[in-house]
């Protein structure tokens, strides 16, 4: 039997018996409502949690202050020492920030180096400086206020010149990004890493690999403060705009002798990582207990985002335990309402059958009414969904400052996922009930004696 004439007969059918038609569309429409919504809530809260978690987890660190010696080795204390072994904690990041105003002697007359103050030597050729009046480092929508990125550089003394964190954050900040490092990151001595931001401030576009190996110096008002630099490696711009890094210079070279006393730097900052939020109120009494004094911000940010987390880890029981309550609910509810829609068309399926229509076209009849009504009521359980969630959204940020947002991509997905689930539940339960009703003889079907048809044989 074709399929068109069945589409026709189901139509028929739902349209011909409205009041029914609207009982078991409403029923359908709860049962969609209390699944979209728990998926919803439970898909927002998830998101924003991580948001909240991944999305800052460059600034879950503590930062502990050393001195340097002539030589550039720094003098770490034996609490710090074994403080960076402690499986909380990643592998630190030892770096420092000289004040360039003070080194070229320009107290008087500069509170910071202007871009356009520098110029970039690239294999002979000069490159001055672009003034940097954009104030757009940050993309819009971010929270952070916007900023420019001075003209600043970072003596790293560590092995590595970000933490675990910085990279858990990248990624999941920019899951598309093509590339991270063009080149290198280990420093070695006369070596150099800048962001292609940087790079841009001076002119220089395009491939950032055409820039490798390149030797370079910098001049800041004629003056010469790097020599012969090699540029090893470029960074995406991107990583700056990590929670964590946001302030931090984009240019680097290795913290040894030489850049200790051209800098003349005589501390640094160990910034110490924390792996976990779960862990960040027991690494920071521990590291009070060694002696290492703690900010009082620190353990402000540390509260917070330890209750953020606790809170979360509530919300999603709760939500487990209410969705296997409403999936119970709903299973119990489906075989109610399939069981009573086969009964309610017991004398519909014998006048099909006497006419001569076969069960598979039988089947297929009442698949399109169902498919028909759970169309319609998942698209409106997303509009009832967006709402329940607007208000929740509402509620959450008034106690806890966290939004709950989904993108029209995730309802979508929401949506599709949750009319293929019903469906296939749907047509599961559907097949079972009605065999038991297609497999009479239709006089039986006619009269409604499902049983007596049963034992009195097949048609």
């Amino acid at each position: 039997m074709r399929i068109t004439h069945c589409a026709r007969i189901a139509a028929y059918t739902m349209l011909g018996k409205k009041r029914h038609t609207l009982r078991v569309f409403i029923n359908m429409l709860l049962i969609s409502c209390a699944l979209v919504v728990w998926l919803v809530l439970t898909t927002a809260l998830r998101s924003a949690h991580d948001a909240y978690i991944y999305g800052t987890l460059s600034s879950n660190y503590e930062t502990v202050m050393l001195s340097l010696d002539a030589s550039g080795q720094a003098i770490e204390s034996q609490a710090l020492q074994q403080a960076v072994q402690w499986d909380e904690i990643a592998q630190p990041v030892v770096a420092a920030q000289p004040d360039l105003v003070q080194v070229l002697g320009r107290q008087e007359e500069w509170i910071f180096v202007n871009n356009r103050l520098v110029t970039l030597m690239l294999d002979g050729t000069a490159h001055p400086g672009i003034n940097d009046y954009s104030y757009d480092f940050f993309e819009a929508g971010r929270e952070a206020e916007p900023t420019t990125v001075p003209f600043r550089i970072w003596a790293v003394y560590s092995e590595q010149i970000v933490s675990q964190n910085d990279l858990t954050e990248f990624a999941y900040r920019y899951p598309d990004a093509q590339w991270l490092l063009c080149g290198t990151a280990q420093l070695g001595e006369g070596d150099l890493l800048i962001s292609d931001y940087m790079l841009e401030k001076f002119g220089l576009t395009g491939d950032p690999a055409q820039y490798l190996g390149a030797k370079l110096s910098i001049l800041v008002d004629g003056e010469p403060l790097l020599e012969s630099y090699r540029l090893t490696g470029v960074i995406n711009r991107d990583l700056f705009r990590c929670t964590g890094l946001a302030e931090m210079p984009q240019i680097f070279v290795q913290g040894n002798e030489h850049t200790t006393r051209l800098f003349q730097l005589d501390s640094a900052v160990v910034k110490l990582p924390i792996k976990s939020y779960d862990h960040i109120t027991d690494v920071l009494s521990r590291l009070e207990d060694q002696g290492i004094s703690i900010n009082h911000f620190s353990w402000l940010r540390a509260k917070y985002y330890y209750n953020i987390n606790a809170i979360h880890l509530i919300i999603e029981r709760l939500l487990s335990v209410f969705g296997c309550l409403v999936l119970l609910a709903i299973l119990l509810n489906l075989y109610r309402i399939l069981a009573e829609e086969a009964n309610h068309k017991c004398r519909q399926y014998g006048m099909l059958r006497a006419v001569g229509m076969p069960i598979p076209g039988l089947l297929l009849v009442s698949y399109l009414e169902l498919l028909f009504g759970l169309l319609i009521s998942t698209v409106l359980s997303l509009f009832v969904s967006f709402g329940a969630l607007a208000v929740i959204d509402r509620i959450t940020y008034a106690l806890i400052h966290m939004h709950l947002a989904l993108p029209l991509r995730g309802y979508l997905q929401i949506g599709g996922w949750t009319l293929g689930a019903l469906l296939l539940v749907f047509l599961a339960m559907d097949m079972g009930i009605l065999w038991h009703y297609v497999r009479c003889r239709p006089i039986a079907l006619l009269r409604g004696r499902t049983n007596d048809a049963m034992r009195g044989g097949l048609l």
